[in-house]
């Protein structure tokens, strides 16, 4: 697995609010509401507008999947000072052949967060895909 969370270039931003009739007529009509409520805004993106939840399936040249959305899980804030509007989230996921020596390990005398055992994982991947997650975090 690979992550990392990335802004938007303002390029991109800007272009999100440009040439609107070249646009889905409901993309022009909600960044025209927005711009007309909240004037002094200095993005095209409404405050309500959903957040994005994209997954691209893995291929034959690409044996991965990617997500790319906002942070749906609540350790990748994106803090106070930035405005989440322009945060994106992209994830990688690879695959794995079956190790017999990989496993998790349930630590009793150790609690995590839910006070549960904390798992332990002791993982090595396969040659083949140890060079595929370098190719994945590559791309």
């Amino acid at each position: 697995m690979a992550f990392c969370q990335i802004v938007l270039h303002q390029d991109l931003v800007e272009a999100a609010g440009n040439c609107l009739d070249e646009k889905p007529s409901w993309w022009k009509a909600a960044v025209d509401a927005h711009r007309k409520s909240h004037s002094l805004d200095p993005l095209p993106i409404p405050f309500q507008d959903g957040e994005p939840q994209v997954t691209i399936p893995a291929s034959h040249d690409f044996p991965w999947h990617a997500q790319i959305h906002r942070d749906a899980f609540s350790y990748g804030e994106a803090g106070p000072l930035i405005d989440s509007r322009v945060v994106v989230d992209l994830r990688f996921f690879g695959r794995q052949d079956g190790v017999e020596s990989n496993r998790i390990i349930f630590e009793n005398d150790v609690k995590d967060g839910y006070g549960m055992p904390q798992p332990t994982f002791e993982f090595t991947p396969s040659p083949k895909f140890a060079y595929e997650a370098s190719r994945m975090m590559g791309e």
